[in-house]
């Protein structure tokens, strides 16, 4: 079956990769991930308290270093649907839960990220012949 649609993805995922790599967000939350693992893989402790105290402080001010990936904010907004507006004019407790959904979307660099790969694709409407006349001769 002939494609109507025709899609450009190497370009769209060229792009993607591209913003991905020059993003100081998602660099930050691999290298959180990194330093996350490198701590639950350690598996020897010093028994000398002022040792260990030392490394418990430098662990919190690394720690600390990551606290900007929370702070992340794109500039995009979001809505309730106009069914879920009228739902939570009665529901206050459903408005509440809308209200920070909307605000974490809001802060998810992932979000924006797949937000950004929708508006690169790119799609044309390819005329293919669908069906053809036949005439029956007798």
């Amino acid at each position: 079956m002939a494609s109507f649609w025709k899609t450009d993805y190497d370009s769209t995922i060229k792009k993607s990769k591209e913003r991905m790599a020059k993003s100081e967000q998602l660099q930050l939350i691999d290298e959180n991930a990194q330093w996350i693992k490198k701590i639950r893989d350690k598996n020897m402790y010093s028994l000398n308290y002022s040792t260990y105290k030392a490394k418990l402080e430098l662990n919190e001010e690394e720690a600390n270093h990551f606290e900007k990936i929370s702070d992340y904010q794109t500039d995009l907004t979001f809505k309730s649907l106009p069914y879920e507006l009228a739902l939570m004019e009665k529901d206050s407790v459903l408005k509440q839960k809308r209200e920070r959904w909307h605000t974490s979307l809001s802060k998810d660099v992932y979000i924006e990220e797949a937000l950004n790969v929708l508006n690169d694709l790119k799609m044309t409407y390819g005329k293919t012949k669908v069906a053809e006349s036949n005439t029956i001769k007798d």
